[in-house]
């Protein structure tokens, strides 16, 4: 009986052993968020397709807020052929990648840092810049509502069509 406690004990050790030796590549698998340059938030911002780029930070309430939001019209207006990004302006990576695990979205997310506020002409956020055609059409400032965020995105498709 004590051969059979001792085998079960060093399959148990074994097994836990190997979860823990996995758990940091398991955390890889799941990231939620890309490290970008300035020069790639550039390129996005001389788009073609009509985008939507949300500039957020992790300790902004409104923020956390628009993300739900954000998601939903993103499954509404995609079809219609407006992709979205968000880009984190946070210190660290870290801060949003953890905030995305609590509110999740489809759309792809990038992390461009805090340095890159003064680059982007970023006073406040949330801020949403609609691109299309190469350029800026608008930037939105602040929390908007849906029916004001929808409203908006309709007449960035009428203009883009």
């Amino acid at each position: 009986m004590q051969h059979h406690t001792c085998k079960l004990f060093v399959i148990v050790t074994a097994l836990f052993s190997l979860i823990l030796c996995s758990a940091p590549a398991m955390a890889a698998e799941d990231d939620v968020i890309t490290p970008i340059t300035l020069d790639e938030v550039h390129t996005l911002l001389q788009s073609d397709t009509p985008l939507v780029i949300s500039l957020m930070t992790s300790w902004c309430g409104p923020c956390r807020e628009e993300l739900p939001m954000l998601d939903l019209l993103y499954s509404d207006y995609r079809a219609q052929g407006v992709e979205f990004v968000g880009i984190s302006l946070d210190m660290a990576q870290e801060p949003m990648e953890k905030m995305l695990q609590e509110v999740p979205v489809s759309f792809p997310f990038y992390w461009v840092g805090e340095s890159a506020m003064e680059d982007l002409e970023v006073n406040a956020v949330p801020q949403l810049i609609l691109v299309k055609n190469g350029g800026i059409v608008q930037r939105l400032v602040g929390l908007l509502g849906e029916a004001q965020l929808r409203g908006l995105l309709d007449d960035f498709l009428k203009q883009t069509g």
